[in-house]
Order: structure tokens, then C-alpha cells, then sequence
């Protein structure tokens, strides 16, 4: 059997799953070419323009959202499947744009982000263990990379389709997406992993057929797969008799290794979120809008976008080839972050270096992510490693609530350094 048929089926489960992060993109991006429109007088609210403060509080939201997501995504994967959870993950998708529809106010628009969020921080729990037990040792590393891809394929694409159609459209089309997945995903069985862990082993082993192109009544198999299978089966096996061990304990955290590698991972994420890379994705056209540049700030946003595109993919080779400590990227990131302190002085055009400095530099912000769960991974126990994902993704989001406000406030002093 051909490598290319057998991962036919675990291409498409992984294009389909990613419609999920596709449409988390949207929400993140959303709102960068919608502030203009939400504060001016013309503002489709029937309550009238959003005050400073309420646009603070809309592009929070999301990061509140994704806290609470991500708190109980780990508990739904492993109690109702990877499948289900990620399923029940578009249903607060489709409800956030629905609110976009309806609103007439501020509060419908914050509880549109902290649903979208909450969706966000629940496939960036359960999306990567889905990828990663569905797809084979040779093609896992290149589709686990799709996560952070298709997320900023979403930011860019809502930054163009925010640039070239009116406002009120814009959501019907965002509403497309998670009722796409759902559709589609409703025809792919959830992992073989989780349903030998739960005794189905007919089912198991069919998903496994599916996943690497056998039909279900196929009994000509190859080598590789016959292998698989018992790996699969030993592994649930060896796991059953280690339950009694591999309970986690207050110890296993509080031990030298876990502190260590603890403190570097809320490290990383702390420098990730301080960096700004949030509070441009969410300001991006209002910052070179207060530039008074005579490129539109819809289009400078497309620009930053399509850097990020390039960043995160150059981020996701880099980190294979370059390791996980030897980042030539993270100075390039610090270094963006000083003309955001000093612009001024070449007025638009040194924004927009900045911009696109803080685009590569963050290597699409969300490539950041995978790096520091790739390195905790690798210096865990596997017994520890699903809590301290969760934790890792939570104080992502903790640090982004906290960090948002501070760096819209620099952006705005920034902007205003640049236009007077």
C-alpha cells in the first residue's frame, strides 16, 4: 500500500478538524477591522458607539473565555472522546456569531469573544491529541503543525474578508465554518487510542483501518499495520496494570524536575503574551489607522497577517531543524518590541517595520505554543504532561487577560507618538 493512500484519511480528519481553528482565527481577528466601524457614528450598535473601555473588555473577553475552555476540555476529551468534544467545541462557535448578528449593544459583543475563547481554548486542548493519535510517526510533526496555520490562515482571512465586505456579512459567512465541520466530521470515527482505552476494540481497531486507508471488511493487511495494532493494544495494556502508579500525585509536581520545568514553561508563556502580540492581533487596523498613513489600515493589517502566515510555517521548520532552546526568532521578537517604545521618528513607515518585526517575531504568535508544548513533552513524565498542558494553555490565557489592557494602553501612546 502506498504511503500517499494510506494517509489519505488522516489528511482529510485533519483538514476537517481544523475548521475548528479556522473559525477560532476569526474570532481573533475579528475584531481589527471591525473597531473602526464599532466606534465611529455609524456604528451598527443601536446603542450607539463602544466607548474605549468596552473595546478593552471585547477583546479580553476572549482570553476569559479561553481560561474557562481550557479548564474543562481535559476532562471532556477523556470522558465523552476527542470527537465529541471537539464537536460540542463549534457549538459555542456558531452561537458567538450568532450573537454578532443580533447585537445591539457592547455585552452581546463581549460575550460573543468569551464564547468564541471558550471554543478556542478547548481545540487547542483537544485538536492536538486528536492529531497526534490518529496520524502516523512520518506525517504526525507536519499535521500537528496545522493547528497554529489554520488559526492564522482565519486571522487572515477575516482581515481581507473585513476589508472588501460590509460588516453585517461578514458573520453569515463565519457561521459557514463550524456547521462545515460538523457536516463533515460527523463521518470520522474518534481516535483509535481512546476507544481501546475505553474496551471497544472492534470499533478501535475499525477506526484504525480507516485512518490508514482499509476498508473495514479488508483482510489483507500490511506488515506495519498488524504492528500497530498490538502497539496499540500493549499500550492499553500496560497502562491498565500502571493506573495504581500513574495517579499524579502533589509530589510528582512539587518534585526539583517538575519545578523546573514549570518555571520555564510559564516563563515562556509570561515573555509570549508581555511581547504585545495579542493586543496587535485584536488593534492591528486601529494602530496604523492613528498612523495617518494613506495605505488604508484594512490593508496594513492584511500585510501583518500574511507575515504571520510566513512566520508561523518558518517557526514550526525552524524549531525541527534549530532545536527547542536555540531560537534565533524569540530575539527577533524582543527586538520588535522596542520600536514600540521609541516610534515616532519615521513616523508611519517605522510603524510599520515595527509591525512587521512583531509579526515575524512572534512567528504568528500561536507557533509560540506548540514549541513550549513540544518542550514539555519532551521533559515530562507522560503521566504529568496532560495537567500541565492544561495548566500551560491556562495561564496562557490568565497572562493575556492581564497583559491586554497594559498593551493597549502602549499602543495607544505609541500610535499617537507616531501621528503628532
Amino acid at each position: 500500500m502506498k504511503h500517499s493512500s494510506s494517509a489519505r484519511n488522516q489528511y482529510l480528519a485533519t483538514f476537517c478538524v481544523n475548521l475548528l481553528s479556522i473559525n477560532y482565527g476569526f474570532a481573533c481577528g475579528w475584531t481589527s477591522p471591525s473597531f473602526a466601524l464599532l466606534q465611529s457614528v455609524d456604528t451598527p450598535l443601536s446603542s450607539g458607539p463602544i466607548t474605549t473601555e468596552e473595546g478593552s473588555w471585547i477583546g479580553a473577553s476572549i482570553c476569559v473565555g479561553g481560561l474557562f475552555g481550557t479548564l474543562i476540555s481535559g476532562w471532556m476529551s477523556e470522558r465523552y472522546g476527542r470527537k465529541l468534544t471537539a464537536c460540542l467545541a463549534s457549538i459555542p462557535q456558531i452561537l458567538s456569531w450568532i450573537m454578532v448578528i443580533v447585537a445591539d449593544n457592547a455585552y452581546y459583543l463581549m460575550a460573543m469573544r468569551f464564547l468564541g475563547g471558550f471554543s478556542g481554548g478547548v481545540c487547542f486542548m483537544v485538536i492536538p491529541t486528536f492529531i497526534a493519535e490518529i496520524s502516523e510517526d512520518r506525517i504526525r510533526g507536519m499535521l500537528a503543525s496545522t493547528l497554529v496555520l489554520s488559526c492564522n490562515f482565519g486571522i487572515l482571512l477575516v482581515y481581507i474578508l473585513g476589508n472588501y465586505l460590509p460588516y453585517a456579512t461578514i458573520p453569515w459567512i463565519m457561521l459557514l465554518f463550524p456547521i462545515a465541520f460538523i457536516a463533515s466530521f460527523s463521518f470520522i470515527p474518534d481516535t483509535p487510542f481512546y476507544l481501546m482505552r475505553k474496551n471497544d476494540f472492534a470499533r478501535s481497531e475499525n477506526a484504525l483501518r480507516f485512518f490508514r486507508g482499509y476498508c473495514t471488511d479488508t483482510q489483507q493487511v500490511s506488515n506495519e499495520f498488524k504492528l500497530e495494532l498490538v502497539k496499540l493494544q500493549d499500550t492499553f495494556s500496560d497502562e491498565k496494570q500502571s493506573i495504581p502508579q500513574d495517579e499524579i500525585t502533589w509530589a510528582d509536581l512539587s518534585s526539583r524536575h517538575a519545578r523546573k520545568a514549570f518555571l520555564i514553561g510559564i516563563c515562556l508563556m509570561a515573555f509570549n503574551q508581555f511581547c504585545g502580540c495579542f493586543a496587535m492581533l485584536n488593534y492591528t487596523a486601529s494602530v496604523f489607522a492613528e498612523s495617518g498613513s494613506s495605505l488604508t489600515a484594512n490593508m496594513s493589517a492584511i500585510v501583518i497577517g500574511t507575515i504571520q502566515m510566513f512566520g508561523s510555517y518558518f517557526s514550526t521548520v525552524l524549531v525541527e531543524r534549530a532545536g527547542r532552546k536555540v531560537r534565533p526568532l524569540g530575539g527577533l521578537r524582543c527586538f520588535g518590541n522596542v520600536p514600540s517604545a521609541v516610534v515616532g521618528s519615521k513616523g508611519y513607515v517605522n510603524l510599520l517595520v515595527n509591525c512587521c518585526l512583531h509579526g515575524a517575531g512572534f512567528e504568528g504568535f500561536k507557533a509560540h505554543l506548540n514549541v513550549e508544548k513540544r518542550f514539555l513533552h519532551e521533559n515530562l513524565e507522560k503521566k504529568n504532561y496532560d495537567s500541565c498542558q492544561r495548566i500551560q494553555i491556562s495561564q496562557y490565557s490568565d497572562c493575556s487577560v492581564k497583559a491586554f489592557q497594559f498593551e493597549r494602553d502602549c499602543l495607544v501612546i505609541g500610535t499617537l507618538t507616531v501621528r503628532y
